[in-house]
């Protein structure tokens, strides 16, 4: 269950209609495991649980800092961020604003990553997945396009 292996059993006998009904309810383990590219690489933020996912993640922890901290400490430029990013392997990034919001309102959380830095690094990428509970799983545009603006998405992260 935890890996998605059951939803992705159950959506491989599925009519249409229970796909649509399946995929709005699948967690995070499906879309990583199950419906990226194979060779995608997903930055975790707000979220430190890798052993669900078969394909490479990275992610950070309260205690320390993780590619994302890195990037916008170098340079004040969202696209700069995304680009840093793609530079380091990564092509995706999952966000937990829940869990953000409690690490920031116990103090644990990197002060750098803020909910209007995030909003404008997701601003940049394109919305592939909406989970219940509000996580997003967003796609970076490619090194090269990194620096342009793409269409908004709607990857909302809430009120600051």
């Amino acid at each position: 269950y935890f890996t998605g292996d059951t939803d992705a059993a159950a959506l491989r006998r599925a009519t249409p209609e229970e796909q649509r009904v399946i995929l709005e309810g699948v967690g995070p383990p499906f879309m990583i495991n199950h419906a990226l590219p194979p060779d995608a690489v997903v930055l975790l933020v707000g979220d430190a649980t890798p052993w669900y996912h078969r394909r490479p993640v990275r992610y950070r922890t309260t205690w320390d800092r993780g590619p994302l901290s890195a990037a916008i400490r170098a340079d004040p430029d969202p696209a700069a961020w995304t680009s840093a990013l793609r530079k380091d392997g990564i092509t995706h990034v999952m966000v937990d604003p829940a869990m953000l919001q409690r690490w920031a309102a116990s103090g644990w959380n990197d002060p750098e990553i803020t909910p209007a830095r995030l909003a404008e690094l997701m601003r940049r990428a394109r919305l592939v997945h909406r989970f219940p509970g509000g996580r997003l799983l967003m796609e970076l545009p490619p090194a090269s396009l990194s620096g342009t603006d793409p269409p908004a998405s709607d990857g909302d992260l809430g009120p600051e």
